[in-house]
């Protein structure tokens, strides 16, 4: 009895210390890749809905299949890959949209293996979109449920709610290299460890995609246990580089 006392002591012990080891700059990075998704993943959402977007001037794509499951619900097979927006596609999206007059439109992409531009992405995200809001831009509640596997194979989870504003953009709806997208919101992102990291947006993450693949601006507040880091992206400059605490890195 003794002994298994004193294992489980041990390995609490153990979950504390990963609780509250220092955020390494691996783990910042891979919580930033994770929070591009919600963006891109919206761009994409808009050319699809139960519409190909073959003939939409933006997309490379010979094998793609669209299965109608039922009204408003869709499932697109990317087979051996799609080109789309500048990203491969790869694996099954099942994408449910239900409109809400004038105003805007639900939709739900549910993600089985997909691989978009060498990220594969399991479970969901649910969109809930306002055509125009009191400033006339483009605005979505979001919710997701995903589990992330990066390209240097690292997995992580990502869940929470977010918000999304098209703050440029809006006057040129299919054109999306002058759109700008706001960010904010918060979530749980936990890595291969198991340690969970608390995540909110506390400056809105700005991204112009024709311009940098990275945040332009926008400031994290990250919790890893008992300490809090703060990751400042700047402001508007694509220099690939970011802060945690006040120290420098580049990507």
């Amino acid at each position: 009895m003794a002994v298994s006392m004193l294992f489980v002591s041990c390995s609490k012990e153990k979950e504390n210390d990963k609780t509250n080891s220092e955020l390494t700059e691996s783990e910042a990075k891979d919580i930033i890749s994770s929070s591009l998704i919600i963006k891109n993943m919206f761009e994409s959402s808009l050319f699809f809905n139960g519409r190909t977007f073959a003939n939409r001037g933006t997309s490379k794509c010979d094998v793609l299949k669209i299965f109608k499951i039922e009204d408003g619900k869709f499932k697109y097979d990317f087979d051996s890959g799609c080109e789309f927006l500048g990203k491969l596609y790869k694996g099954c999206l099942v994408v449910e949209y239900k409109p809400n007059g004038v105003k805007g439109y639900k939709s739900t992409l549910t993600f089985d293996n997909v691989v978009q531009g060498g990220i594969k992405l399991n479970g969901y995200i649910t969109y809930d979109v306002v055509m125009k809001n009191d400033s006339g831009h483009l605005f979505a509640n979001i919710e997701m449920d995903l589990e992330i596997t990066l390209k240097d194979g690292k997995k992580l989870a990502n869940k929470g709610t977010y918000q999304l504003e098209r703050v440029a953009g809006n006057e040129t709806p299919m054109d999306f290299f002058d759109d700008v997208y706001e960010t904010s919101g918060s979530g749980i992102v936990t890595g291969l460890d198991g340690v969970e990291k608390s995540v909110k947006i506390i400056k809105n993450l700005v991204f112009k995609s024709s311009e940098c693949r990275y945040p332009l601006a926008g400031i994290l507040e990250i919790k890893k246990g008992s300490k809090t880091y703060i990751v400042d992206f700047g402001d508007s400059v694509c220099g690939g580089k970011f802060k945690i605490n006040g120290k420098e890195f580049s990507w």
